[in-house]
């Protein structure tokens, strides 16, 4: 073992890639030919890493057209951002607050004839760690507390690495209010230090001040599936035109990334002046914007929910609110039997669930009537929160009552995924797809 933990203190001091990344190394892939193969083309020279979060921004958010028909930054454009550099051998990839390279699907190509390793984090969802090589993933699991929890081909592989370099290889989940209890402040530089002893390749803070990265946009086929699915996200460019404006941003961003950003190149204005007829709202479109963000545990969940048929959603409601209910430790309660017994037979609920009812306001002390033991979950999005598993788990029952089978199957996953918690909502999650082979990715 050649590095530690200390090696790369100064990463989690300095955030040189920014408060979400994701890093990544592969080979024998060069910079270019991983643009090339992940769909981009028209690379453009950016020098620094701390120059990269804004150009990022100009390819997440290259003009798409708003109501108003002027530029709304808020769009999506079905487009990612990579950042691609040669370093000892291996071609490292960054992407400010992107993910595209973690991703199994990924990893399988850009691993195909060489290998990865990839590392990436956002504050909002579980961190992933994967060493991929010849297109299959070895080992991956989550490095902020989950290494020993590891799944992949090979998941004992990296075992005496992990335990080297100092990582909690405990199955157990100790609750943060037991002693026992410790937050590993090091985990991402011990990550840091476990990517060198896979490839030999030291990331350093004068690489990144002054590496030249190739930066490029490319589809993103999950983003590209959601403008289908909402194609009032958009407006009325294709994804080559935003293509183009995407480069035409980042070329003048590299030449002058301290422009003002108020300042709109004669091109856009011109296309900004352009009348455009903003398309029909879709049902989705309008009933995510009633509903929790279901999308930030499964990207490709939502547009499937939203080509379902009544039939299905209502199955899936009465499945999931059963599943949070179950997990809970609800279903030992006259109320919540009853309620589930309504779903799975599609009546209405009965009350206090009834949207109608006059008791609605009297639901949450149910659960002070409750005779359970209180137990708590992480919410999936932050592993240092804790709530009441019963108090995530009682809004599946809740949101079911929604007169919209659409709004009302969004928020009850939602709830079920909180019910889990992390990480067991990944299962959850594969169990839906599992058990609803009609919903289409």
């Amino acid at each position: 073992m050649t590095a530690s933990a200390d090696d790369y203190l100064w990463f989690i001091e300095e955030y040189p890639l920014g408060l979400n990344f994701c890093a990544t190394l592969v080979r024998p892939f060069t910079p270019d030919e991983v643009i090339t193969a992940l769909g981009g083309a028209e690379a453009v020279d950016i020098t620094g890493a701390d120059r990269l979060d804004g150009a990022a921004e100009q390819v997440g958010y290259p003009d798409p057209i708003g109501e108003s028909g002027v530029f709304d930054a808020d769009l999506d454009t079905g487009l990612d951002f990579i950042a691609a550099a040669g370093l000892g051998g291996w071609t490292l990839i960054v992407e400010p607050n992107g993910f595209r390279c973690s991703t199994e699907e990924s990893a399988a190509l850009l691993s195909a004839n060489g290998e990865l390793v990839s590392f990436y984090f956002n504050e909002n969802t579980a961190p992933v760690l994967r060493w991929a090589r010849d297109g299959v993933t070895l080992v991956s699991f989550d490095p902020s507390g989950g290494a020993g929890r590891r799944e992949g081909s090979e998941p004992d592989r990296l075992v005496p690495a992990l335990k080297s370099l100092g990582f909690d290889l405990s199955t157990e989940e100790i609750d943060p209010d037991d002693p026992r209890w410790q937050y590993d402040e090091k985990w991402q530089a011990r990550t840091l230090a476990l990517m060198e002893h896979l490839t030999g390749i030291p990331i350093t803070s004068d690489f990144l001040e002054n590496a030249r990265f190739r930066c490029a946009a490319v589809p993103d086929e999950h983003s590209l599936s959601w403008m289908r699915a909402n194609p009032g996200r958009i407006g009325s460019l294709p994804v080559e035109e935003l293509a183009v404006r995407a480069r035409s941003r980042l070329t003048a961003y590299a030449a002058d990334p301290d422009r003002d950003e108020d300042d709109v190149s004669a091109q856009d204005q011109d296309l900004a002046a352009t009348s455009w007829e903003r398309p029909e709202r879709t049902r989705l479109e309008e009933a995510m914007e009633r509903a929790n963000p279901l999308q930030e545990y499964d990207r490709k969940l939502p547009p499937a929910l939203g080509d379902a048929d009544t039939v299905t959603l209502r199955a899936v409601i009465a499945w999931a609110a059963e599943r949070a209910v179950a997990v809970a430790g609800l279903g030992v309660m006259p109320w919540a039997s009853e309620a589930l017994e309504a779903l799975r037979a599609q009546r209405p609920l009965p009350p206090p669930f009834d949207p109608e009812s006059e008791y609605q306001a009297e639901i949450w002390e149910l659960l002070d009537q409750a005779p359970v033991t209180w137990t708590t979950v992480r919410l999936p999005g932050d592993p240092l929160v804790e709530i009441s598993q019963q108090h995530v788990a009682l809004p599946a029952l809740i949101d079911a009552g929604d007169p919209d089978p659409l709004v009302a199957a969004l928020n009850v996953i939602f709830a079920s995924v909180g019910a889990h918690g992390k990480p067991a909502y990944h299962a959850f999650l594969a169990e839906l797809w599992k058990q609803f082979p009609q919903l289409k990715r």
